[in-house]
């Protein structure tokens, strides 16, 4: 994980903010010829919950606060644990 450009533990999507996600990082993939592996411009989140990997764009992501979603079923607004 990119502590400087993710800085936060939880973030929304812009378009449907209705699950926290958890920042992986950038996609990655390997360059052939230098064995290097370079960013693709995509970042790979997960819900809060979950381990599926989903794809986004960097601007569709914005940081929330650790206590503005359930940290069992990712919602947010749920208050099943606080």
């Amino acid at each position: 994980e990119d502590d400087s450009t993710f800085s936060a533990r939880a973030y929304k999507e812009t378009r449907d903010p209705s699950v926290a996600w958890r920042v992986l990082g950038w996609e990655l993939v390997p360059d052939w010829e230098t064995g290097e592996y370079e960013r693709t411009g995509w970042i790979i989140a997960v819900m809060v919950g979950d381990n599926v990997p989903f794809r986004f764009e960097p601007d569709d992501l914005e940081p929330i606060d650790e206590g503005d979603h359930c940290p069992g079923c990712g919602q947010i607004g749920c208050r099943a644990y606080g």
